[in-house]
This record gives structure tokens, C-alpha cells and sequence, in this order.
């Protein structure tokens, strides 16, 4: 039986230059070069939007692949300082970070809109990673299960009309997570449990994260 190759993202955020941008990548090739890393995990980086060119332009002969970290949920028009599926994948870009938490908490992005931006990503040919997670007061207000199947209810809806259950998945990170946070509740299985049964119905191009 195969192993499942790990995924490990590195998600720049508001980070990065020319210059500090082309040492770093070269040296996560060298690296990847050098070790068995291509064979243990995936590697991929999402940097800001005006760096994707150099960012592609590095990375195109490597193992290494790359993503946008956010998508605009149209397809064209009067959407301002917005970034469309079909731009960043005329930048090479196999993934789209959508609902990461800054998102949500800084310019107000609700469940639906993530959903709606993970739609465009899948129609654009690129993958969606859809983050859940709670804040902090959530957590321990021990809403963490309630909010997270909140967060995934409108992304499920995107295979409601298929036979969600017969897709191989990729896994979400939700419920070990839970696990990990909460070893001696006494529900912790069960939730756990009902996050995983949660993720079998995502659609196939959909990967889940904890951001």
C-alpha cells in the first residue's frame, strides 16, 4: 500500500522581495535537490500576486509548485485590486489559499463567499485550499466543533449533486487537529468523528487546512 505523500505549503503572506524572494527559492530547490524531501512531502509556496512571474519563472524545472493566496470568486469586471482563477493560472498557479483566517477576521469573508471563491478556483482548474478554524475566544467558549462544520457546510454544498461519497478526498486537518487540542474530552472522538465523515463528501478538488 502507497504511502500518502505529505503537502507542506509555505504561505508568504504579506512578505517577501525581489532580491530575498530569488535567494529563498533557489535555495528550496537546491534543497529539494540535495535531499529526499521530494519524496517524504509536495512542496509549494504561495507568494503575493506581483511576485508569481518570478516566483514561476524559478520554480518551473523544479518539483516545487505554486499558488495564489487569495482568488476573487468572478471571472472578470469591476472588481478592484481583485485577482481571477484565470490570471493566476496564466502564472503557472496550482493552488488558491481561500478563508484563510485573516480573511475572514480583516475584510469580513463569510463561509458562503469562501465557498463561492473555492467554486471558481475548481471551474479555473486550480485547487482551492479551503482553511477552517476558530479564533481563539471560540475556542474557549468550546465552540470550536460547532464553528469549523459551519465553515464547511457551504463548501460541501459544492458536491451536492454528485456522488460525493465515492470521491477519493484529500484530508482535512480539522479533526486531528481536535484531537490533538482536546485529548481528554470525553466527545472528542465522536466530533472528531463527524468532522471526518464531513470531509469524505468534499468534492475530490478540494483540499482542507487548518489556517
Amino acid at each position: 500500500m502507497s504511502v500518502r505523500r505529505r503537502l507542506v505549503i509555505g504561505n508568504w503572506k504579506m512578505n517577501g522581495s525581489k532580491a530575498e524572494n530569488e535567494q529563498l527559492l533557489s535555495d528550496l530547490v537546491k534543497l529539494q535537490n540535495a535531499t529526499a524531501a521530494n519524496q517524504a512531502a509536495e512542496l509549494a509556496v504561495c507568494a503575493p500576486f506581483p511576485y508569481l512571474q518570478q516566483v514561476a519563472d524559478i520554480l518551473k524545472d523544479s518539483a516545487i509548485s505554486w499558488g495564489g493566496q487569495d482568488v476573487s470568486e468572478h471571472a472578470k469586471g469591476a472588481y478592484t485590486g481583485e485577482v481571477s482563477v484565470a490570471m493566476l493560472a496564466e502564472f503557472g498557479c496550482a493552488w488558491a489559499i481561500v478563508g484563510h483566517s485573516e480573511r475572514r477576521a480583516y475584510h469580513g469573508e463569510g463561509s458562503d463567499v469562501v465557498a463561492r471563491k473555492a467554486a471558481a478556483a475548481i471551474a479555473g482548474g486550480i485547487t482551492p485550499v479551503v482553511c477552517v478554524g476558530e479564533t481563539q475566544a471560540e475556542r474557549e467558549a468550546s465552540k470550536t466543533l460547532q464553528v469549523i462544520s459551519s465553515q464547511l457546510e457551504p463548501v460541501l454544498a459544492l458536491g451536492a449533486d454528485r456522488q460525493r461519497r465515492r470521491r477519493k478526498c484529500m484530508r482535512t486537518s480539522a479533526a486531528y487537529w481536535f484531537k490533538r487540542m482536546h485529548p481528554s474530552s470525553a466527545s472528542c472522538m465522536a466530533a472528531a468523528s463527524r468532522l471526518q465523515m464531513q470531509q469524505a463528501c468534499l468534492p475530490r478538488k478540494i483540499l482542507m487546512a487548518r489556517w
